[in-house]
């Protein structure tokens, strides 16, 4: 394999790194507005507080996957880094 095409490897995992990292950012910014509809949608009159309850479940559910999505993507990172320097 020549030294080209390493480096074009490790561009390409760097950059698949790279989109990888901002879909997750993107995804906290998405967890938030839900949230913040979330406690909107709590001051409204006669919503059911059971069905607040259950957003506010399900919202920790993403954020604990998020979470989880956070740490291998971090992982793959630092492993591309140790592959390519």
């Amino acid at each position: 394999m020549s030294t080209s095409t390493v480096l074009s490897g490790c561009q390409l995992m760097k950059r698949m790194a790279k989109e990888g990292r901002k879909e997750i950012e993107d995804e906290r910014r998405r967890i938030d507005l839900l949230e913040s509809q979330i406690d909107a949608l709590g001051h409204i009159p006669d919503t059911p507080p059971s069905q607040i309850e259950a957003l506010r479940t399900r919202l920790r559910e993403l954020r604990d996957r998020l979470e989880l999505d956070e740490a291998q993507q971090s992982a793959l990172e630092d492993e591309i880094l140790a592959s390519c320097s």
